[in-house]
């Protein structure tokens, strides 16, 4: 038998409390004073106490609880060896292994005591020895391009581990690694996590600020709410990130990265990198159905 918290032993020392209780409790026998006992006859003398059978019987409850709670938080696991020693397999992220094991270093060294094997946690599984994962310390909390999905992993490693092995998964506690909902398992899988703090990438904090936007008109209105609505789709669905700006001053345009001139004066050059305009030429009327009145079935 082995305990995955060891330290919590510690607290089977507990059982004084209660013992101390029950022997404070104990009150001595009660004197009650007569007026004379010449005239009473003696009797053999007999001692009284206020320890009987059924307090001993609650003060072994009591510390037998104590001693319970004690083992739970504890613990233990009883395993039985399988093939080749192997009882079981620990998993670690490799990205992460310097804070799985840091937060989780008696679990995993007990479990490592066991004759429990140290897996990658990515495809394949392949086998981790743990002093080369703590040197992995300087990229444990940076960001992957590409996020793992646990979920799927945890079912590959359902249809790939041997079913007599126990499965133990270390994962960081962050939501973008389980995409999709949590399916269901066929086998018992004990599942740990820790807190992670990911390391800000300069380079692509700079890549992600707003994409910053001006936008001029000074009589299409029409044309301006599709714009905006545009970017809005686009912003809510595709995550991109935008600024805009409306104005219908030329002279207070902002600096941007993009101007939608949405006018039939010609737009200014030479300020701005990109610039969306109309195309010269004669108009053509088309029939739309964002306007209100071609929508039938909706009030306006």
């Amino acid at each position: 038998m082995q305990f995955l918290n060891p330290i919590w032993l510690w607290s089977a020392l507990g059982v004084v409390i209660p013992i101390a209780i029950h022997l404070w409790n104990q009150q001595p026998g009660n004197i009650l004073e007569v007026g004379s006992i010449q005239f009473m006859d003696p009797s053999p003398s007999k001692r009284s106490s206020r320890l009987q059978l059924t307090e001993i019987w609650l003060l072994l409850l009591r510390c037998l609880i104590i001693l319970l709670i004690a083992l739970f938080l504890s613990k233990p696991i009883w395993n039985s060896t399988t093939q080749n020693g192997t009882k079981g397999w620990v998993l670690l992220p490799r990205a992460s292994a310097q804070t799985a094991y840091q937060t989780h270093q008696f679990q995993i060294d007990s479990l490592l005591k066991m004759g429990m094997e140290l897996h990658a946690l990515e495809s394949g599984f392949p086998l981790m020895d743990l002093p080369t994962t703590a040197s992995l310390a300087a990229n444990d909390t940076s960001q992957n391009e590409t996020d793992p999905n646990y979920w799927k992993l945890a079912i590959q490693l359902e249809q790939q581990a041997p079913s007599n092995h126990q499965l133990h998964l270390f994962t960081p506690a962050l939501l973008r690694y389980y995409q999709g909902n949590k399916p269901s398992f066929n086998r018992k899988i004990n599942w740990h996590t820790y807190p992670l703090v990911l390391k800000l990438d300069t380079a692509k904090a700079v890549a992600k600020q707003p994409i910053r936007i001006a936008l001029y008109t000074d009589q299409y209105q029409q044309d301006l709410s599709y714009v905006v609505a545009a970017f809005k789709a686009i912003q809510e669905l595709k995550g991109n990130s935008f600024s805009w700006t409306i104005v219908s001053d030329p002279a207070k345009i902002p600096a941007a990265d993009w101007l939608f001139w949405l006018s039939e004066t010609p737009a200014p050059k030479g300020k701005f990198a990109h610039i969306v305009s109309y195309q010269i030429g004669s108009v053509k009327p088309i029939q739309s159905h964002l306007y209100q009145q071609n929508w039938s079935g909706f009030e306006p």
